[in-house]
């Protein structure tokens, strides 16, 4: 699924939200989800909302977001893997052991 982000207003970006919420519950979705948009058109403030909301009802299993600007950790690529596998394996024992085994 692709959403082009644009001028967005809060009422948009709420709509935006929902759209997510109901994509990321739906199991016969698409299972990649393309958030794209010029810089400076909320694509970061909506992928936060987004994994706050999915932190809350219990379904973010780990996220990361890069930055140019910021933290050197954020600017590291190859941080995306091993974080999301912390992650996992500290919201899902099962995974944690797989992971420990390898």
């Amino acid at each position: 699924m692709i959403y082009q982000m644009g001028e967005e207003t809060h009422q948009t970006r709420e709509r935006v939200l929902d759209d997510l919420m109901a994509w990321a519950t739906d199991d016969s979705a698409p299972k990649v989800y393309w958030l794209g948009g010029m810089a400076g058109t909320g694509k970061t403030t909506v992928a936060y909302s987004f994994c706050e909301r999915l932190k809350k009802v219990g379904l973010l299993g780990g996220s990361f977001f890069c930055s140019r600007r910021g933290l050197a950790e954020q600017a590291d690529v190859l941080r995306i893997l091993p974080t999301l596998a912390i992650s996992l394996a500290l919201r899902i024992p099962s995974y944690k052991w797989s992971l420990l085994s390898v």
